[in-house]
């Protein structure tokens, strides 16, 4: 069996890579391998993983510790789960390591560039957590596997009709009030201003409906937009209501479990867990018509907001990709039918998104290079 050292994202406030990680490891851990994981953003919390978790504050710092580590452990590889930036900056300080780098990592939107794709190239195994962003890499002539990431669909389980009625009245929602969730973090890509716009736009077409919207974040960090202010600017901050604080999962589950509609209206995606978490728990998902988003909410699980023509396209300083902007008139349009005629949700295709299949796809990887 291998040791794996694996860096990423590991802060309790909620992350989409502290969910990869976690359930990777743990999973590489039952078959036999030896892990340790560097927690960027990890204070050093309790937890009950059978790996040991050693908090790291920057790359800096990272590059001291793995040092010591390769010294005295000699781990066979080097997991990062990460953004492809980060991938980078971990690849320049590993300089002909004595160890085999896999990265784990989404391609967010098209086209990715060249320079990026050329240092993926430098990684002994790549893997990228959606179908659209492996066919990016492919055709940039990168080796890359895609790894389908899961859901535990019995935690992420759909409310009973008591728990629903139970949780909602506590919210302050009668049976009928039409709840919108949106979880994304405040910043530029998750376009969390058009969600408002969008369900501002339905509270004022039916002022007499009780329409809640409730968006999970994280605290603005320099510039993330002033929710609170733009929900005044355009008149539903009756209808809003913010939760940037961390919340234990039962606390996060029970904004899914009240909620009918998730919408969310990012400019791109990687592969965005929180529309999974949504079809797991009986929320219907309504996003933007682009990147990996089109993958989870094909076969009519979901509606897809088209997007407005930009032209020429839209360029972003984040690698050069494209963005894509939800059209306001068709998110509205669309929310409207969810509110009048209740969509049916599909939870068969996240149940078959078992981690085991990721886990298996790595520990696959690793004996083959044990063969090679």
């Amino acid at each position: 069996m291998a040791k794996i050292l694996t860096i990423t994202d590991f802060g309790a406030s909620g992350s989409g890579y502290r969910s990869i990680a976690s359930n990777i490891c743990k999973g590489l851990s039952a078959l036999g391998h030896d892990i340790k994981v560097l927690g960027l953003e990890y204070k050093g919390e309790q937890h009950n993983f059978d790996f040991g978790i050693v908090p790291v504050k920057d790359f800096v710092e990272i590059g001291r510790v793995v040092t010591v580590i390769t010294n005295e452990w000699h781990q066979d590889i080097v997991l990062v789960i990460l953004d492809i930036p980060q991938q980078i900056a971990c690849l320049d300080m590993f300089k002909m390591p004595p160890f085999k780098y896999f990265g784990i990592m989404p391609v967010e939107s098209d086209p990715l560039m060249f320079p990026w794709a050329m240092r993926m190239m430098e990684m002994d195994k790549v893997f990228i957590i959606s179908q659209f962003g492996t066919d990016e890499a492919v055709k940039m002539g990168v080796p890359a596997e895609h790894i389908r990431i899961g859901i535990d669909t019995e935690a992420w389980r759909p409310p009973t009709a008591e728990e629903k009625s139970m949780l909602r009245n506590s919210f302050g929602f009668d049976d009928d009030t039409f709840v919108v969730l949106t979880v994304a973090d405040n910043q530029e890509r998750k376009n969390i201003p058009r969600a408002m716009e969008i369900v501002s736009d339905l509270c004022k077409k039916y002022p007499d409906k009780d329409i809640q919207h409730i968006i999970k974040t994280k605290p603005r960090y320099g510039i993330g937009w002033d929710l609170d202010d733009y929900s005044r600017t355009i008149g539903y901050n009756k209808n809003y209501r913010k939760i940037d604080k961390p919340l234990n999962f039962m606390k996060l589950w029970s904004y899914y479990a009240v909620s009918n509609v998730m919408l969310h209206t990012s400019k791109c995606e990687g592969l965005c867990i929180p529309l999974l978490e949504a079809m797991a728990t009986g929320v219907y998902p309504i996003a933007t018509n682009c990147t990996a988003i089109v993958e989870l909410l094909a076969d009519e699980r979901g509606y897809l907001i088209d997007y407005t023509k930009v032209e020429p396209d839209y360029t972003d300083p984040y690698g050069n990709s494209k963005r894509y902007f939800a059209k306001r008139s068709h998110g509205l349009e669309l929310l409207e039918a969810a509110m009048l005629n209740t969509p049916k949700t599909n939870r068969e295709y996240v149940e078959g998104r078992k981690w085991d299949i990721a886990v298996n796809q790595i520990n696959d990887a690793i004996e083959i290079l044990k063969l090679s």
